[in-house]
This record gives C-alpha cells, structure tokens and sequence, in this order.
C-alpha cells in the first residue's frame, strides 16, 4: 500500500512538471492543471500520513478534511476556477502538508525512537516538510516584498530544483525494508509488552 502510493505520488509530481515545462497552455489552463496535480498530490501525501494512525482520532479527522477539502477544490473548479481561487487552495494544501507532516514526525518519534530512520514515514514527512515549507516561505518572501519574482517559471524552477531533494527522501523511503515491529506491529508491540504475565 504504502510504495503503491508513493509511486502514484511520484507519476504525479513527474506530470506536474512535464506539463509545466513542455507544454504551451496559456496561463489560466496551465494553472487549473497545475492546481489539479497539486491537489491530487495533497490527497495521496495525505492517505499516506493516515497508515501509520491507526485506531486513532487523527485518522477520522483526516478522512473529514480529505472528504471536505476535495469538495470544496471540485465546487470552485465548477464555479469560479480563477488564478486567484486556484492560489488559494495551493496554499491552503501547503499549510496543511506542512500541520501533516509535523504531526506523521511527532507521532513517530514518540512511538519509535529506536527505529526512527528504518520508518518509511520519517522519510516522507521529512521532505514533504522540507518540500511545502520552501513553499511557503517563498510564498512569504514574496508578499512581503522581500524578493521579486516577475514570471511564473521561476518561482516554479525554484520550486523544482527543492522537489529534487524531496524526490531524495522518498526514494529513500522506498528502498528501506524497516523490521515488522518498527512499522504496523510496533504500537501493538509496545503496548503488550507493558502488559503483566498471565
């Protein structure tokens, strides 16, 4: 399940990035696509940070927001899909990769610190963190006036040459083969063993 999505998650992003760098759509088709993909790689990074939260309450919530977020991108799409709108929910995807990403780590740390590198999770949140956080503090940089970005393509070669690294962490992801205790088994693991013999 998890190497099934992170490869959809991959085709996505190598999609985004042909049709933006290839392809000669004019402005307001090239950005509904791009927020299309963008979205599409909100709900697989999403599904991903639900596997570990198990039995959990943060399971049900992603699932409420996941249902509502898609809602809300399909009710625009249909309505309004300016460039302006669409910004909007790119935005709106960054912070919540970012709340995602921060709550996958703590959630792992706390629940397996010995193994925390062999965890496919701790590869995925660290750079979709390292990913969406550029995201938004180039966002930042930008509506302050801090620095100036005339056209499109350059915000998005910058935002390309950080999805490289991002890219990094999820091969590692991939490759690690972390033991049964350390992934699925490890809150059933912890929890037994604290119990009293019989």
């Amino acid at each position: 399940e998890v190497l099934n999505l992170l490869l959809l998650v991959s085709l996505v992003i190598f999609s985004r990035q042909l049709l933006g760098w290839n392809f000669g759509f004019n402005k307001n088709v090239n950005f509904f696509y791009f927020s299309l993909f963008d979205t599409a790689e909100f709900v697989l990074l999403s599904l991903l940070f639900r596997i570990p939260l198990r039995h959990t309450p943060l399971k049900s919530w992603i699932n409420y927001l996941l249902v509502a977020f898609v809602s809300v991108f399909i009710t625009i799409v249909m309505i309004q899909p300016n460039e302006k709108n669409l910004a909007g929910i790119q935005l709106a995807e960054a912070i919540l990769l970012v709340l995602l990403s921060i709550i996958a780590l703590l959630n792992q740390i706390s629940n397996q610190p010995i193994f925390l590198f062999n965890s496919y999770i701790f590869w995925i949140g660290g750079g979709t963190l390292f990913y969406y956080g550029m995201l938004l503090a180039i966002e930042v940089l930008i509506r302050q006036g801090w620095i100036t970005i005339n056209e499109r393509n350059q915000k998005e070669l910058m935002l390309f040459s950080f999805g490289i690294f991002r890219l990094l962490f999820y091969l590692v992801a991939a490759l690690i083969r972390p033991p049964k205790k350390t992934e699925e088994g490890w809150n059933y693991f912890k929890d037994s063993s604290r119990e009293p013999p019989r």
